[in-house]
Parts: C-alpha cells; sequence; structure tokens
C-alpha cells in the first residue's frame, strides 16, 4: 500500500511540474502591452454567446480591439473565429456586429470566419494580411492568452505586437477556468511545434 502511495506522490509531483513550467512562462508573459502602430489589430475568437448573449469575454476583446483602431494605432480591425460547435454561431460574425454597435465603419472590420482555433486564427489571419500588403499586427485577446498566440504569431513569421483587454468585462468564474485551462493549450502548442 506504501508502495501504491509513493507512486501515486510521485506522478502527482511530477504532473505538477510538468503543469508549472507553461504557467510559470504565462505568468512572466502576460499583462504585458507592447502595442504600436500597425497596419491591423487582430482580435482573437472566443465563444460567441453565454446564456443567449454575447460572450462578454469575447465583447470585452472587441472593445479593446476597436480601442486600438479609434485611438489610431490601426485603420482595420481584423475579427477571427468560425463557427462554434456549440452554439452555431459564427464569432466572426458576432464580434463585426459589437464592433460596428462601437462605432467602427463596417469598411474597417474585416472578417476571418474559418478559424476554430488560436493556432488557425493566426493563420488564416495572415493571409488574408498578406492578400491585403499587410505586414503588421496588433494581436488582442486576454492577458492569460496572449503569450501563447504571440508564441505562435513568432513561429508564423508575423511581424506583431500585443494589447491585452482592459477592464475585462470577462465573468471571473469564466476567467478562472480559462487561466486554469491555458498552460495545458500552451504544453500542447510546444509538444506540436505550434508555438
Amino acid at each position: 500500500m506504501r508502495r501504491v502511495a509513493f507512486w501515486i506522490g510521485v506522478l502527482l509531483a511530477l504532473g505538477l511540474s510538468i503543469y508549472a513550467i507553461p504557467a510559470v512562462y504565462i505568468l512572466s508573459h502576460a499583462n504585458q502591452n507592447t502595442a504600436k502602430p500597425s497596419d491591423a489589430v487582430l482580435v482573437l475568437g472566443a465563444k460567441a454567446y453565454i446564456d443567449r448573449r454575447v460572450n462578454p469575454c469575447l465583447e470585452g476583446r472587441v472593445q479593446q480591439g476597436v480601442k486600438l483602431v479609434q485611438d489610431g494605432l490601426a485603420k482595420y480591425l481584423i475579427v477571427s473565429g468560425g463557427h462554434d460547435i456549440e452554439d452555431g454561431r459564427l464569432e466572426s460574425a458576432t464580434m463585426a456586429q459589437v464592433a460596428r454597435r462601437l462605432g467602427l465603419h463596417p469598411e474597417q472590420i474585416v472578417q476571418e470566419s474559418i478559424a476554430t482555433s488560436t493556432y488557425q486564427n493566426l493563420l488564416y489571419s495572415s493571409e488574408i494580411m498578406r492578400a491585403r500588403g499587410w505586414s503588421s499586427v496588433i494581436l488582442v485577446s486576454q492577458a492569460f492568452h496572449l503569450p501563447r498566440a504571440a508564441l505562435t504569431a513568432e513561429k508564423l513569421g508575423l511581424e506583431f505586437s500585443v494589447s491585452p483587454v482592459q477592464n475585462d468585462p470577462c465573468p471571473a468564474a469564466l476567467l478562472a477556468r480559462a487561466r486554469l485551462r491555458e498552460p495545458i493549450a500552451l504544453l500542447a502548442y510546444w509538444l506540436l511545434g505550434k508555438g
């Protein structure tokens, strides 16, 4: 019995150590705001609706992106996100609707409507940028998510800066769950060579 308890303890310690490496990386790279004048702002997607209302976490991302455009750091806003499997909503369309409501002109909003992951957000948006002759972008998401997005953008050769959501309207419970999952997502990206 002691032997089983010992090995369970070893496995738990190993698991916690593996989890801690990306968690420490995220903590040391989150909350950096390096936004600089760029060709576009890219808002990374998230679940479109929660309880039949626009996801406040997603809305916070769009608010930050629109603010950057309105402050003159970029002329265009790319909103990236495909169909949400759970509610069937198109994330990019929801984000574009929020951006218009916040006063952004429809011609300034570019929708990327295929991506279903952070890697795809960046990959497909970079294709849009190349097609339009844009070379630089400001990435927008929650602070804990941007380290993984930045690693992916670097891997894809993008010229980028980051701007985390300010005054985040995302409910604490949703943020806590997402923060707990993020080290696992980052570890998976490292192992898959996506970041």
